[in-house]
């Protein structure tokens, strides 16, 4: 049975563990040579400076907004009897006079990182969704405040192995991340 390949159908990000990123394409080079064309890349990124991890990490809420009484594309859904757990970052409002009702999730976004033990570690959290946040960040003595459309940056500046958590301490229990910082290389 011949495989067949789709040329170009899939990109993969690869980043390598001396911190440059580069995309590569997901098509075997034999397959690339059944059709007569090598693999080429799809981007050159640029180098990222190394010993250094820096993310940009979002504040934002996922909404699920639904009805009792259902609609032509979804069936009824019955309002949970169960109470969410407390902290600001799960949000059930009830069922209004049509049956509509919603949860929302406050969660940052991405949320999980890797690094390495000694890197120097730039987290920048951008204020998407919410009016404001109070983020607590492991081996930070500082607790970052950002109001949303700003930019609040923390730097932990040469990080030991092991987790890192980082949380907004106004939407528990669903708003929070972690570095997993890994032995150095």
């Amino acid at each position: 049975m011949k495989k067949v390949y789709s040329k170009g159908l899939l990109a993969v990000l690869m980043t390598v563990s001396a911190g440059l990123t580069c995309l590569s394409s997901a098509t075997s080079v034999g397959a690339a040579q059944e059709y007569g064309s090598a693999a080429k890349p799809i981007a050159t990124l640029p180098a990222a400076e190394p010993g250094v991890r820096e993310f940009y990490i979002a504040t934002v809420h996922l909404d699920g907004k639904t009805s009792e009484q259902g609609d032509g594309v979804h069936p009824p859904e019955a309002y949970p009897k169960q109470a969410l757990a407390g902290g600001g970052g799960l949000i059930l409002t009830p069922p209004d006079d049509m049956g509509a009702w919603n949860i929302r999730a406050f969660v940052f976004q991405p949320a999980n990182f890797v690094a390495f033990a000694g890197d120097r570690i730039v987290l920048h959290f951008i204020a998407v969704q919410g009016p404001k946040h109070r983020i607590a960040i492991d081996g930070v003595p500082t607790v970052l405040e950002v109001a949303r459309g700003t930019v609040a940056s923390a730097e932990i500046p040469s990080a030991k192995a092991g987790i890192i958590r980082f949380v907004s301490l106004d939407r528990q229990p669903s708003m929070r991340g972690e570095i997993v910082v890994l032995p150095k290389r």
